[in-house]
């Protein structure tokens, strides 16, 4: 039985580091989720978002707390980040196609701090040539360990690196785009709808079919010709209920975008700059985690717009709630 994913926002990783380091009793939040982990029930994978957030705090100690506290919980399981899941649902939805029984297994969550940043795509090569299996995955095995994590997170120099800037010029760009939209749609709804169909018709639907195009050409004439052929109605082709099914079959990207839209649609709310690592966050974590405990502004919007019962991940505020689900 595979464990039950708990994506913890950062808010509530530094909750769990404050039981840690005041009180960290038997019946505590953090005890009952060691104990759920070591019983192998859940496990609480880390993303790139995580590492960038943690090594901005001021304090080394804190830094260095937090990363032992996220390793433990993790299991040094990771997360990829949204930029590499997406290109891995495009690639699923074109292998699909081609009918080559496509898998999302194992490119979304895998191990160690290298999966985190670039999902499964590493290697290991020799500039002589003489590296044998054996070897190769002996230092494979040793990148993806714990080990490896706890020395990378130990060392300054990736801490510089997962240091963020905030892009202030950035967040007023989007402020002013929301600006501009405001106007177009009287109900909410549907200028979602429209903001989320208009992306993937301008930016997804190209690269779809764009590698379909590139794969059906090494295949020969016959193969091609039945791959082309369909069974679905031009009227349902060509209909709006169709090409909605179609772009929920991408579930990060569709979640990106949908929270993206509705964070725009709070008129009452300015644009924050973290909202950005946020969503992208949490694009990969409501469709690829079964609990997700998050702020309360992402727990609405995610349940306002339905992405909890279509993904049928329990997205909350409570990580209490994390119990009941193992329960």
């Amino acid at each position: 039985m595979s464990r039950h994913r708990v994506y913890l926002d950062q808010n509530k990783w530094i909750s769990l580091l404050r039981e840690h380091v005041n009180d960290d009793r038997n019946e505590s939040t953090l005890a009952k989720l060691r104990e759920l982990v070591e019983e192998g029930e859940i496990v609480c994978p880390i993303s790139f978002i995580h590492l960038i957030e943690t090594a901005s705090y001021s304090d080394d100690n804190s830094v260095d707390d937090m990363f032992d506290l996220m390793l433990d919980l993790s299991l040094n399981r990771t997360m990829a980040p949204m930029t590499v899941v997406r290109g891995e649902e495009i690639k699923y939805m074109v292998d699909e196609w081609l009918d080559k029984e496509p898998t999302m297994e194992g490119k979304v969550v895998g191990d160690g701090l290298a999966f985190a940043l670039g999902g499964q795509h590493y290697d290991v090569v020799s500039e002589s040539g003489e590296l044998d299996d054996e070897h190769r995955n002996r230092i494979l095995n040793a990148i993806e360990s714990e080990w490896a994590s706890e020395e990378l997170l130990d060392s300054e120099v990736v801490k510089d690196i997962f240091e963020r800037e905030r892009n202030k010029e950035f967040l007023q760009k989007l402020e002013k785009g929301r600006e501009e939209n405001e106007e177009e749609f009287n109900d909410n709804d549907r200028r979602r709808k429209h903001e989320v169909m208009g992306y993937f018709g301008e930016f997804v639907t190209p690269e779809v079919i764009q590698r379909r195009m590139q794969e059906l050409a090494k295949l020969p004439e016959e193969e091609q010709r039945d791959l082309l052929g369909h069974n679905i109605s031009m009227e349902r082709l060509e209909s709006e209920e169709y090409a909605w099914e179609w772009i929920q079959n991408f579930p990060a990207i569709y979640t990106h975008v949908s929270l993206t839209s509705e964070r725009d649609l709070q008129k009452h709310r300015d644009i924050e700059d973290n909202d950005l690592n946020d969503i992208m966050a949490l694009s990969v974590a409501i469709p690829y985690c079964n609990t997700v405990v998050t702020e309360n502004f992402w727990t609405h919007l995610s349940q306002q717009i339905g992405l909890d019962e279509l993904y049928d991940t329990n997205v909350t505020t409570d990580i209490k709630d994390v119990f009941d689900s193992v329960g």
